[in-house]
């Protein structure tokens, strides 16, 4: 190789490098359809007012994804009739070493006090997931309500309303506590 196609060789290298690097850094979301409390409310299988009790960490049985297991104690059914403790099972978690990560997830603090809108698991009898990740968890806190929509794309139905976006709300505020448990009985009810 001449030193002139060396260099060439080098420089291209370089910027390669370095473009994949930008790009390893770029910030991830995952998609889900932006929807209303009425609308996650009357499209969700049950919708449940807990305290979460505490999480675990697992393989999969092909031993291919993490996946986390969530215990909620059950202080009011919204809708559907789940009473006593129910277990909601999201993607990702760490064990040892290895750190599955999905961005958007929900995720369950011991003793946090939650309205989840949730779907059976496919897979598993008697558990849920939480419908469309972080957006289908609402924490609770005193007379607030608070939806954490880091890390989620929220894209819009309608074609016409505005393009998909990229909310980054680490404490986004819905509503009040009673204005959106109400919301959340009236859509439960008219439907």
């Amino acid at each position: 190789m001449t030193t002139l196609t060396t260099l060439r060789y080098v420089l291209r290298s370089r910027a390669v490098a370095l473009s994949l690097a930008v790009a390893s850094t770029a910030t991830f979301a995952s998609s889900v359809v932006s929807e209303s409390v009425e609308q996650m409310t009357v499209s969700s299988s049950i919708v449940v007012r807990g305290r979460v009790i505490d999480s675990a960490v697992n393989w999969d049985a092909s031993k291919s994804r993490i996946w986390t297991w969530t215990r909620i104690s059950v202080e009011e059914s919204l809708k559907g009739s789940a009473k006593g403790t129910i277990t909601v099972k999201q993607p990702g978690g760490q064990i040892g070493d290895v750190v599955e990560s999905v961005d958007g997830a929900a995720r369950f603090v011991p003793g946090e006090e939650v309205v989840v809108f949730l779907e059976q698991a496919r897979d598993e009898p008697g558990t849920f997931i939480v419908r469309a990740l972080g957006a289908g968890k609402v924490k609770l806190v005193g007379s607030r309500v608070i939806r954490n929509l880091d890390g989620l794309n929220l894209v819009e139905p309608n074609a016409q309303q505005a393009a998909a976006h990229i909310v980054g709300c680490a404490q986004c505020a819905v509503d009040t506590r009673e204005t959106f448990l109400a919301r959340v009985r009236k859509a439960a009810r008219d439907q």
